[in-house]
This record gives structure tokens, C-alpha cells and sequence, in this order.
């Protein structure tokens, strides 16, 4: 039944798989007071358009079974359909559903709500990802910081030695050890070096324990 109220109308469809089938069906003719429009619906070379009424209509399916090809217009025809086969379609042919959705809008509402609640998912995701990322980079940051004071303190050592004409290669003399113990400047630069090496070690035992990214 065609959803018009302007052009109602009811269209017949009769399935047919054999010749034989087609030919030995006596009663098709009176399907015809049923319906608008009568179609023959059949694999091809079953039924021939010419042997066909003028009015009835044939559609042959292809080799595939994948679409239907229109062999012959059905003649619309003005026919009051009986009002019993109303009442037999209510009753035995209708589903009674929650509600009617021609246009499929709840499978897209659904469609899109399952992609905003994935959308929310991943973007949770992306958040604590970038929490991370930034945490790690400012660690970083921290951390190369930390390696430029040590670099510059072995590099204030480094001059330190050279002024007092001691080598940063060789073995210093025990004399000269016990003197750079009392001496106030040469403690300062061995004490910051140490509180530097001592968080570079701190910051490399907590990287290994987070692992990887």
C-alpha cells in the first residue's frame, strides 16, 4: 500500500520459481480484485510478457538474485479493495511496534550518541595523556636545568684547580688535599656539586621506576 493519500493505492505481487509453478496456478485471477496494480514476480525465461494480460505486470530477477528488472508496467485500474482485506492485514499481517520510524531516526539517534559518549571516551583519554605528557616535560625541564648548574659547578671546579695550578687529570699530592679540605671556597663548589649529583641520581631513580611513557 503506497503511502499517499492523495493517490492511494495497492500493489500485488505473485512469486513464481518454475514454469510449472506459473502454469498450473488457476486462481491468480482473482488476486486481481485485491489490488491496483497485479505483478508477476519470477526468475527469467519462466514467464513471457506476451502471455501476460495487458494489465498485469512482470519483474524478473537477475542471475544473482541481487535486484529486480521490470519486464512489463502493471496497468493502474480503479478497484474498490474489499474492506475484509484491511481487517485481515490488522490482524495478521501487522506488528505492533513502540513507534513508527519510517526515516530510521532512532538508529541515527542511537548512532550518535554511542559516537558522543566514544567522543567523551577518547577525550578523557586525551586529557590524562596530555596531564602526562606535560608533567613529564617539566621534569624535563627541571632536570636539564639541573645538568647545566652541575655542568657550570664542575666547570667552576675545573677553574678553581687551574688557578691553584692543580690538574683535573692527574693525582693531587696528599699535602695539597688537606689543604683544599680547609679551604672555604674549594668546600662551597664540592658541596653544591654534590647536592647536584645527589638530585640528578634522585630524578634518574624516579624516571626508571615510572618506566616508559
Amino acid at each position: 500500500m503506497m503511502r499517499s493519500w492523495v493517490h492511494p493505492r495497492t500493489i500485488g505481487y505473485e512469486v513464481k520459481v518454475t514454469r510449472r509453478d506459473f502454469m498450473q496456478d488457476t486462481k491468480w485471477h482473482f488476486y486481481l480484485a485485491y489490488c491496483n496494480e497485479f505483478n508477476f514476480v519470477a526468475p527469467k525465461g519462466v514467464i513471457r510478457p506476451d502471455e501476460l494480460p495487458p494489465e498485469v505486470g512482470l519483474y524478473e530477477v537477475s542471475v544473482n538474485s541481487a535486484r529486480l528488472v521490470q519486464r512489463k508496467n502493471a496497468v493502474y485500474r480503479e478497484v474498490d479493495i474489499p474492506e475484509v482485506l484491511f481487517r485481515y492485514i490488522l490482524m495478521c499481517r501487522a506488528r505492533i511496534v513502540k513507534e513508527f520510524d519510517p526515516s530510521g531516526y532512532e538508529a541515527r539517534l542511537r548512532y550518535w550518541e554511542n559516537w558522543l559518549e566514544s567522543k567523551r571516551e577518547f577525550s578523557a583519554i586525551g586529557l590524562r595523556v596530555k596531564k602526562r605528557i606535560v608533567d613529564e616535560m617539566r621534569d624535563l625541564r627541571s632536570e636539564n636545568d639541573r645538568l647545566k648548574r652541575l655542568a657550570a659547578s664542575y666547570d667552576e671546579i675545573r677553574h678553581y684547580l687551574t688557578l691553584n695550578k692543580l690538574s683535573v687529570t692527574e693525582p693531587i699530592p696528599t699535602y695539597r688535599l688537606d689543604k683544599l679540605r680547609n679551604d672555604d671556597e674549594f668546600k662551597r663548589l664540592l658541596q653544591s656539586l654534590r647536592n647536584l649529583v645527589s638530585n640528578a641520581e634522585s630524578f634518574l631513580a624516579r624516571a626508571t621506576a615510572d618506566g616508559p611513557a
